[in-house]
């Protein structure tokens, strides 16, 4: 199975391609606004591996950030955020897009059409193919779960994106409540205008705020014996693309890579 023939709905997408020379503040504006995981940069035929602005680039950016450095990052280019990303061809097997991803450990990659041309896949997209029935595994949502692992909401955000940097977490949950903060809710909040408002009279408390202030999702909860067939339905649209079971956490990596990982992932046609 061809990857183009796979994800039609991938390349049928419209989608901006940002300009590496963007100022950041309007390229993270456009990030924000969209429901994939990233947007590419345009494409530079010079450069090995293309490019792209995405959540956890930009956060990771952002904590390295020294004291007063906030209002010259967001005048900066955005290439200064952007991160390399695994790409495939659009006529190579399916096979191979999973293979980048597990190579990579990113659930985002490129899929080129020609040498300048192409468009950005993530996971999400990827649990698609269960409804279609293109992909199918006999695992179980408690075959794949990781432990949740959780903060108090006081713990201030730079804590937590050290703990979600160093655990390779897109979202931490709150000890309290049952609900996490997302790379995307913390990006929506932080390039906010009414923060950004407030912190033009103390920069330096960016990343000083609890997590309890960043808009936070309550995770769907499923059964144990939910089959990933059923756990991607669910997740499928899901703007959180996170489900909760008996303590654990199940994310489109799980429900995807952990099978294919396991030679338990059935790839039809």
């Amino acid at each position: 199975m061809k990857i183009r023939d796979a994800l039609p709905h991938v390349f049928n997408r419209a989608y901006p391609v940002l300009d590496p020379k963007m100022p950041m503040l309007p390229a993270v504006s456009m990030l924000r606004f969209q429901e994939i995981d990233g947007l590419p940069l345009v494409i530079d035929t010079s450069a090995s591996r293309p490019r792209a602005l995405h959540g956890y680039s930009l956060l990771r950016r952002l904590l390295a950030l020294g004291q007063g450095g906030f209002w010259k990052f967001i005048e900066r280019p955005c290439e200064d955020a952007a991160q390399s990303i695994g790409s495939v061809w659009a006529d190579e097997s399916l096979e191979k897009l999973f293979d980048v991803f597990l190579k990579e450990r990113f659930g985002f990659a490129w899929i080129a059409d020609t040498e300048k041309t192409g468009v950005p896949v993530s996971l999400a997209d990827i649990i698609e193919l269960y409804r279609t029935g293109l992909i199918e595994s006999d695992l179980q949502v408690k075959d794949v779960g990781s432990p949740i692992f959780a903060l108090p909401g006081m713990t201030p955000l730079r804590k937590a994106l050290l703990f979600m940097f160093s655990h390779r977490f897109r979202r931490v949950f709150l000890s309290v409540g049952g609900t996490f903060v997302s790379d995307r809710s913390i990006i929506s909040h932080v390039f906010s205008p009414a923060v950004l408002h407030d912190l033009a009279a103390n920069p330096d408390a960016l990343l000083e705020i609890p997590i309890a202030e960043v808009e936070k999702t309550k995770s769907k909860r499923v059964p144990g014996r939910t089959t990933l067939k059923a756990a991607a339905n669910t997740l499928g649209g899901d703007i959180g693309q996170c489900l909760t079971s008996r303590g654990a956490v199940i994310t489109p990596w799980d429900i995807v890579m952990k099978p294919w990982e396991a030679k338990r992932l059935t790839i039809n046609g």
